[in-house]
């Protein structure tokens, strides 16, 4: 079971819960979530996870601000690749969490990976 808490501002756009999709299933690499209209937001399934990608895929195509909460300290670098390529280099912040917008299909796998650099 998984419940998320989603927090926002007198000016953020209205959520309907028939929006709100479960991201999970056998194809997903140490990770679960849910996709609003807007936003991804991930959880890896491990306390520490800095040895395996997290891997998903969207359940809808569009540009989405992606919020994967993992098991990496903050500070260290990860790699967000789409379909292998990669798209973008970040840091982890506060709560092991990393942020991220990119464009990608319903069919596209996207995976965060800890980066050497």
């Amino acid at each position: 079971m998984l419940n998320v808490l989603f927090v926002d501002d007198e000016n953020a756009i209205d959520i309907n819960s028939s929006d709100v999709q479960r991201i999970g299933d056998d194809t997903m690499n140490g990770a679960i979530g849910v996709q609003l209209p807007n936003r991804i937001i991930i959880f890896s399934k491990e306390k520490i996870f800095s040895r395996l990608p997290i891997q998903y895929t969207s359940k809808r195509s569009g540009r989405f601000s992606h919020t994967v909460v993992t098991g990496y300290e903050k500070g260290e670098n990860v790699t967000v690749l789409v379909n292998g390529t990669p798209r973008l280099m970040t840091t982890v912040s506060d709560g092991g969490c990393v942020d991220f917008t990119i464009n990608a299909s319903n069919t596209d796998i996207i995976r965060v990976v800890k980066s050497s650099l």
